[in-house]
């Protein structure tokens, strides 16, 4: 699913800025609601959102329910018209589920996550927030930040503020779907509950999001080493699985 999911993404078609094309689907998000507000929920309730407005409740309860949830959810997603609801506040709930799956790719952790570390002082990851949805600019933050430069004739806060907007740094997007499942087995308990060699597979063998080919060093110590580099970037320790030599 994740592959589909990015794939789309990845390919979202670049407009030559004042061509028809351009000043049309500009036209056209200017009517959308704003869905700031959507980044203070979980993905979990966002996905539950997404589920609401595409009105297929029941169906995504029977799935999962039944005894094959994974196989029933992927049918039901390839039952999804392509087609966009008529609700505007659809368009909202998937911009800011898009905007939530593109900072775990780059940065492993949600907006969501962003906004709770900015509220505990955190302030890189509000920037690193802007980074991934420029529309967090219209917060008022942000906005003050850009008045208050305006009215001193500093402009180092908008250079900054637009240098985020221009996007992650490249290296960054290296990995998107290991960080994605990264995310998830850290969200889950995974690292808790496994062992390293059953992660290992999980991800080489199984899902074949990590190429170990080419590494110098030990293959399953490399992958580790990425996990803890991820995890101390987030403003994540855990003590199993980087932070101690337990549970090898």
């Amino acid at each position: 699913m994740f592959d589909m999911v990015w794939s789309e993404r990845s390919a979202w078609p670049q407009r030559e800025v004042g061509s028809e094309d351009w000043f049309s689907a500009v036209t056209k998000l200017t009517v959308v609601p704003s869905w700031l507000p959507l980044y203070r929920d979980s993905l979990t309730v966002l996905i539950a959102r997404v589920v609401t407005a595409a009105g297929v409740g029941p169906q995504f309860v029977d799935a999962i329910k039944s005894d094959r949830p994974t196989e029933k959810l992927l049918d039901l997603v390839e039952q999804l018209p392509d087609e966009p609801p008529e609700d505007l506040n659809a368009t909202a709930i998937a911009f800011a589920l898009v905007g939530n799956l593109d900072a775990i790719s780059h940065y492993s952790r949600s907006i969501n996550d962003m906004f709770l570390a900015c509220e505990k002082g955190e302030l890189e990851a509000l920037i690193q927030a802007l980074s991934i949805d420029s529309h967090l600019s219209a917060m008022p933050f942000f906005q003050a930040a850009l008045r208050l430069g305006q009215l001193s004739g500093d402009s180092t806060a908008a250079e900054e503020i637009f240098k985020a907007i221009r996007g992650p740094h490249r290296k960054r997007s290296e990995y998107p779907k290991l960080r994605w499942v990264e995310y998830l087995l850290r969200d889950q308990g995974a690292f808790e509950a496994c062992s390293r060699e059953e992660i290992y597979q999980l991800c080489v063998e199984h899902l074949r999001v990590y190429d170990p080919s080419g590494t110098k060093k030990d293959p399953k110590a490399a992958l580790f080493s990425r996990f803890r580099t991820w995890q101390k970037e987030a403003g994540i320790q855990n003590p199993r699985f980087g932070f101690s030599a337990a549970g090898k």
